[in-house]
């Protein structure tokens, strides 16, 4: 699962974090189906596994629910 520490002092653009671990995929490490499971699927499985309504109400809603297989969260 994907960790950060990008809002610490010494990240001097939080815009670079992301791209930066992207480049795995661009090195041919992972797949994009990899990182997207790395960066996203992953965490939202872990979250919603004991809570499935944890994002309701949040802009990543329906994004979690679609890719978790929840329909619409209660």
């Amino acid at each position: 699962m994907f960790s950060s520490d990008f809002t610490h002092f010494d990240v001097a653009d939080f815009n670079d974090v992301i791209p930066e671990a992207f480049e795995i995929v661009e090195k041919g490490y992972v797949t994009e189906q990899d990182f997207r499971e790395f960066t996203f699927t992953n965490a939202a499985l872990l979250h919603t596994h004991n809570n499935p309504a944890l994002f309701k109400g949040t802009v990543v809603e329906k994004a979690v629910a679609e890719e978790v297989g929840l329909g619409a969260l209660t």
